[in-house]
This record gives structure tokens, C-alpha cells and sequence, in this order.
């Protein structure tokens, strides 16, 4: 999918094409954390180059295509982190007339041979070289609007990268082309685990050299996941790959257009009205827009690159916003600057305000202070100024923010503002998360079976994954049994821990990786006896709620929000408590069970308890 950008420009257009001639991508392989750190802080502020490979794990490949007139500026950069970069691609103008005459030669069905065929009836030219770009319509060429432009507004964003490039430049075909636009009825994704470097070095130069399958995940190190689009006339091909490289391949998505028809439906309804750059806060809304009937308008943006949603959502969302109705309630996510939006538009200071903090920047775990984080905790306090009520998920939540302003604010060089908390403080509420509890089944714990211990977290250094395999580690070296479940979801970031992990934990795992269906899931949390986490950053924690809801035992921090929520007994202090909390109950199957008759009142995380309390506030009451 690296080309299909160039693609774009290089076909749809019959203006001026744009050209990368003498553009370079580059190759290098970061082998510090320093340098990993280095270059993911690159990707996510830069504008002078692309990465086509992102940095995902040390000694994995990074690519990044560079500019002639941005080289002397990457070779320094190159240098200030002692990093090798080598041409991987000596010109990208030169590879993409290359691949377009190789697609019209052969016929294969691609995206060049596509465009090519519908130049005629193309009549707009859109070319997005960055997320914040898409961000920015209808600024792209005039303050005006475009003819077009709630066609162009709606186009539908989605969760990850690479279904973002599929989606996307399929909404763009309908916008502006008028051939047929393409489907992908029965096309399947794919992931598939390597585990050896053979796998990964064959998949490596699969993914440089195919024309026959779509790479939406590469290969960036063992045990990390690989997703492949496949068309069904390719499937037995891809079989035959598949088995010759001894990878079992499992459908991840069983029908792409399937997927691209449920995404252009919900994001292309008409009537909406809200934020849900994270996911709890897109849970939250889409309970809470069941209960409001249609009395509501709701907007949403998708939840990538968080960092970008945080800078630009209020210029987008004052453009989306419409202007002819009577709001008597904005209810908005943390993430938005609430400050930034009514400022572009007046007319919603008189409406009743209302933002919701499911996190707070001021205490997020940072593995190194830089300035550039100061802006999106300050963007938080300026937002609660502007509001009129603000609802945090915990207690924890709205005492840590209220009590870091002060400190946060010292931040600042000079011309510090001053009695911050208390202008704030008296607009605060505690609304713990909302779970429908009502609809997760329970089956009974079979206390016989070996310990069962399960830790359903994102895969992503605030969930504290060194701690985890550090207490798993230790537990395994007391030579008790036990089995182990690590859930929650994959990004394209791994933390490299997870991939040793994997390998000396083998003979314990009984599921590895993010489980697609809610029953599958819900059934992994009725088999397990123990639920684990090591979070450094946790709110609230819906998922261990959802664990103990189904019968497993707690064992989580002395810290966060966890002794707001678990008795005294659930908690440990440091990982060798931890290590010796799993070691009894692995040795005692009949103490754990003794231990966990104890009844941990979820009631008041209920949604039939917290449903109503949302209401009063949306309702104006």
C-alpha cells in the first residue's frame, strides 16, 4: 500500500501531476531506545518527511522518503542519532512510472490501471500528503467553500492506517470520479504471527516484491502481527505461500467491502453531534445516544493519531458544526480544546458546556518531559475554564488534575496565571463509566483447573507491559502451574517485551492477542480465575470491571485509581507481592476460591445506576 498515494497523484488528475522525482526513501534499523524513542517522536510532529515504514520495535527497519531540497537536514538529523540511513529507493518518481507501466502491460487490476481508466471523467484533484491535511478541507485551495463541500466533509475517517488508505481514497473515487468505483466483495485480511527470521525475512521481501497482495501491516519483527488483503481469486496462491513458510494465516477481516459499507453507513448518517478521539468516550456516547432518542446531533472523528486530534479537531469541528439549529447542550470529550472551538464559534458561548474527562493530561506517564506535551494538559485547563460543567470517571481522576494545575502551570517560564483550581473546581462532578454489566454473561469458575491468570489490556508502555512479564517471569521461575491470557488490542508500536515474552512464556499461554468477538472474549473472562494489571496510567479500568463482573479475582496496584474501586485485600505493592499473591492461589486453588466468595458490589459502575445521572445532565435538568 506504500505506492497507493503516489498512485493517487499520479493518475486522477488532469492538472499539473505531481512528481517525486529524485525523492529517496531511506532504510534504517534504530538498535537503542534512545533511537526508537527518537524516531516515534519524529513521526508523530514532522512535516518535512514521510514514513512509509514506521519505527515499531528496536532492530526492526524504518522508511522514510525524503525530499532532494530536506537531504542535508535528514543526514543531520541522521547523525544526531548516530543512526545509518540507507537508500532503499534511489528515485520514487522513477518506481512509480516503472509500476505503471508494469500494471498496464500485465492488466492486473490496480489502483494506477484504475485511475488511468477514469482520467476522462475525473473532475477534482485531491491530494492528501498528511493526516493534518485531510484535517484542514476545505482550506486547501480558498476561505470558500467548495461546491461540493458537505460531500467532502463527510467522507469517512476510520481506526487504523491502513484501512484509513483503503477507505479513504475509495470515498474519494465516489466524490469526485464518475467510472465505476472500485469494490472489494470477498477480499479477506489476513494476520499471521512470523516466529523465526526466515518467516519474517521471506515476508520482508513478499511485501517488496508482490503485485498479487496488499501488505495493510508489514512485517517489523517476530511475534508481531502481519495483516495481508488478499482477492479470492489470489486465496489459493496465498495458501500455497503460506504453507510453504509453515505461517498459519487467520482471517482478521472475512470481507473488506463489507467493512467498507458498515463504515461509510455509520460515518455518513446525518445528525451527529460529539467527540470520540478515544474509545471509552466512543462507548460512552454511543450509550448514551441510545437513551436520547434522536434528540441529538452527532459528529465524530475517528480515534488515530490522538496527538492531531488534540491540535486541529476544533478548527474541523467548527467547519462540521451546523449553524441553523438552537443547541441548548454541548457535550464534549477532553481531547477537543473546547477554548479553541467557541472561540471560532461565538455562537455557542451561550449554550451549556459540558466536557468529559476520561483521562487527564496533566499526570499522563511520559517516558521523557518535552515541551511539546505542555500544550495538550494546558489545552484541558483552558477548557475547563470555558466550561460549565466537568465530569471526570473517578475521583482519582478529578483529584490528580485538580491537584497538578498548580504544579503544571510552573511549566510555564514566566506570566504564570494564578487561583486556576479554584475558578475550576466548584464545576466538577464524578460520573464513574457507565458498563452494562446486564448484558455479559457469568458461568461458574472451575477452581480444579489450573490457575488461570488474564491481563486485558492495549499492548502500549502505559499499561505497564516490563511489569507484567517481570511478575510472570519471576512466577514461572517458582515452578508452580499456571496459564496465562494476554488480551486487548495490537497497535503498530509493539512494545519489543512482548515478543520475548512470547517465547519463554510458551509452555503457560493459553490465548495471545486481541479477540475479535465480544462472546470469545467474555468466555476467556469466565474460564480465567485471576484478573491482572500493572498500569502505570489507569482512570478507571473498564476491562478489570468487566473481569471481576465475571467472577475473576483482582489483583491490581496500590495506586491509581485502583484503591478507589478494590477492597485493600486486591491489592499488592510491588511486583514481588504480586509474584507472591499468584504463587498462593497457584499452590491453594482453595484459598483463591474461599478467598474470592467475597462480593464486590459492581452496582454502582452499573449503567442502570449511572444512565439516569448522565441524562439530568444532557436533558438540562
Amino acid at each position: 500500500m506504500q505506492l497507493l498515494a503516489f498512485a493517487l497523484l499520479a493518475a486522477v488528475t488532469s492538472a499539473h501531476v505531481a512528481r517525486y522525482d529524485n525523492y529517496k526513501v531511506y532504510r534504517m534499523f534504530p538498535n537503542t531506545e534512545s533511537q526508537l524513542k527518537a524516531l516515534r517522536q519524529l513521526e508523530d510532529t514532522t512535516v518535512d518527511f514521510d514514513f512509509w515504514r514506521g519505527p515499531s520495535a528496536k532492530n526492526a527497519s524504518v522508511e522514510i522518503m525524503v525530499a532532494p531540497h530536506k537531504e542535508p537536514h535528514f543526514h543531520e538529523l541522521m547523525d544526531e542519532l548516530k543512526l545509518v540511513a540507507t537508500p532503499y529507493i534511489t528515485n520514487v518518481q522513477s518506481l512509480i512510472d516503472e509500476t505503471n507501466r508494469k500494471n498496464m502491460k500485465t492488466n492486473r487490476f490496480g489502483w494506477n490501471a484504475y485511475y488511468d481508466s477514469a482520467e476522462e471523467n475525473v473532475s477534482a484533484y485531491l491530494a492528501f500528503h498528511s493526516f493534518s491535511q485531510l484535517l484542514l478541507i476545505p482550506y486547501g485551495h480558498s476561505y470558500e467553500h467548495l461546491d461540493n463541500y458537505e460531500e467532502l466533509v463527510s467522507l469517512p475517517l476510520v481506526n487504523n492506517r491502513s484501512n484509513m488508505q483503503l477507505l479513504v481514497c475509495v470515498a474519494l473515487l465516489a466524490a469526485v470520479a464518475s467510472a465505476h468505483v472500485a469494490r472489494y466483495d470477498n477480499y479477506k485480511v489476513y494476520r499471521m504471527f512470523p516466529n523465526t527470521d526466515s518467516q519474517l525475512k521471506a515476508l520482508r521481501q513478499l511485501e517488496d516484491t508482490t503485485v498479487d497482495f496488499d501488505f495493510w501491516k508489514g512485517p517489523s519483527a517476530k511475534y508481531a502481527s502481519v495483516e495481508i488483503m488478499v482477492a479470492p481469486h489470489k486465496e489459493p496462491h496465498f495458501h500455497e505461500l503460506m504453507d510453504e513458510l509453515k505461517l498459519v494465516a487467520t482471517p482478521y477481516i472475512p470481507n473488506v467491502q463489507s467493512l467498507i459499507d458498515q463504515t461509510n453507513r455509520k460515518n455518513m448518517k446525518t445528525n451527529r453531534f460529539g467527540w470520540n478521539a478515544y474509545y471509552d468516550s466512543a462507548e460512552l456516547i454511543d450509550t448514551l445516544a441510545k437513551e436520547l432518542s434522536n434528540n441529538y446531533d452527532l459528529i465524530t472523528l475517528s480515534a488515530k493519531k490522538w496527538p492531531w486530534r488534540a491540535r486541529c479537531s476544533a478548527l474541523l469541528l467548527s467547519q462540521l458544526i451546523p449553524r441553523d439549529k438552537n443547541y441548548s447542550v454541548l457535550f464534549c470529550s477532553s481531547v477537543l480544546s473546547l477554548t479553541e472551538l467557541v472561540g471560532l464559534r461565538p455562537d455557542l458561548q451561550t449554550v451549556k458546556k459540558i466536557v468529559y474527562f476520561h483521562e487527564n493530561q496533566l499526570i499522563y506517564p511520559k517516558q521523557q518531559i518535552k515541551e511539546r506535551d505542555f500544550q495538550f494538559g494546558y489545552n484541558q485547563i483552558t477548557s475547563c475554564l470555558v466550561a460549565d460543567i466537568v465530569v471526570f470517571n473517578s475521583c482519582y481522576n478529578k483529584t490528580t488534575f485538580l491537584e497538578t494545575i498548580a504544579k503544571f502551570i510552573k511549566l510555564m517560564p514566566d506570566c504564570r496565571p494564578g487561583n486556576l483550581c479554584s475558578q475550576i473546581e466548584p464545576k466538577c462532578v464524578v460520573l464513574y463509566f457507565p458498563i452494562h454489566f446486564e448484558q455479559i454473561s457469568v458461568t461458574a469458575k472451575d477452581y480444579t483447573a489450573t490457575l488461570h491468570i488474564v491481563w486485558p489490556h492495549r499492548w502500549e508502555f502505559d499499561k505497564g507491559p516490563e511489569e507484567l512479564f517481570q511478575i510472570m517471569f519471576r512466577l514461572k521461575e517458582t515452578g508452580v502451574p499456571f496459564k496465562l491470557s494476554v488480551l486487548g488490542e495490537t497497535f503498530q508500536d509493539v512494545p519489543a517485551v512482548f515478543h520475548e515474552a512470547r517465547t519463554i512464556l510458551e509452555e503457560h499461554i493459553e490465548h495471545w492477542g486481541f479477540v475479535e468477538s465480544k462472546e470469545d472474549y467474555y468466555n476467556i473472562l469466565n474460564e480465567a480465575h485471576v484478573v491482572l494489571s500493572t498500569a502505570k496510567h489507569e482512570f478507571y479500568g473498564v476491562a478489570v470491571l468487566e473481569a471481576v463482573h465475571c467472577g475473576c479475582y483482582p489483583v491490581v496496584p496500590d495506586r491509581l485509581v485502583y484503591p478507589e474501586i478494590y477492597e485493600k485485600c486486591c491489592l499488592y505493592k510491588d511486583t514481588a507481592d504480586a509474584v507472591d499473591i499468584l504463587r498462593n492461589f497457584a499452590e491453594n486453588p482453595a484459598k483463591l476460591q474461599a478467598t474470592n466468595t467475597v462480593v464486590h458490589n459492581l452496582s454502582k459502575y452499573s449503567s442502570q445506576s449511572l444512565l439516569p445521572e448522565y441524562l439530568k445532565l444532557l436533558c438540562n435538568k
